[in-house]
């Protein structure tokens, strides 16, 4: 993951998301179980990010006879990147510019959303959101003028575009 790396994205990520195992503090666990979460880039696969895993437990397990691993993908989604070319990017950027006085910067952000399943079934998509911060965490905020902001930019935005699909 580390080798490739994506101009907006840099490269893939993984960690740990949870761990279980262990029956007490002074006993060796039997065996344990790790979470991981790894967000793939545009042009990897879900299964690529698995064989990519299988072979670190493989490699480990190849260096201790008693290590065992093996990679089950729970929840495989696919990596989304938004067309340059794309119309309705274009109808974004001009009802930004008209609204904001300046087109938005063009970011790169790697969490899960639903933009990835509009986008691989054709629909044109992007993501343009609020300014604000601590997604999904204990104190999630946006900043109230930017979500006035949005609204507007969005609602501009659906005009302008459906007016160009006409």
């Amino acid at each position: 993951t580390r080798h490739r790396r994506h101009p907006l994205l840099g490269p893939g990520s993984m960690h740990a998301a949870q761990l279980h195992g262990g029956t007490g503090r002074s006993t060796f666990s039997a065996s344990a179980t790790v979470c991981i979460e790894r967000r793939t880039l545009p042009g990897e696969s879900g299964e690529g990010a698995v064989r990519e895993m299988q072979a670190i437990l493989d490699r480990l397990a190849s260096n201790d006879p008693m290590f065992e691993g093996h990679v089950v993908a729970v929840l495989v989604r696919p990596p989304f990147e938004a067309r340059p070319d794309s119309p309705i990017l274009a109808a974004l950027e001009e009802s930004a510019v008209h609204i904001l006085g300046r087109r938005p910067a063009r970011v790169g952000e790697n969490p899960w959303m639903d933009a990835s399943l509009y986008a691989e079934r054709g629909i044109d998509t992007i993501v343009f959101g609020a300014a604000g911060a601590g997604a999904h965490a204990d104190e999630e905020w946006a900043d109230v003028d930017s979500v006035l902001s949005l609204s507007a930019c969005l609602a501009t935005t659906a005009a302008r575009y459906c007016n160009e699909a006409v």
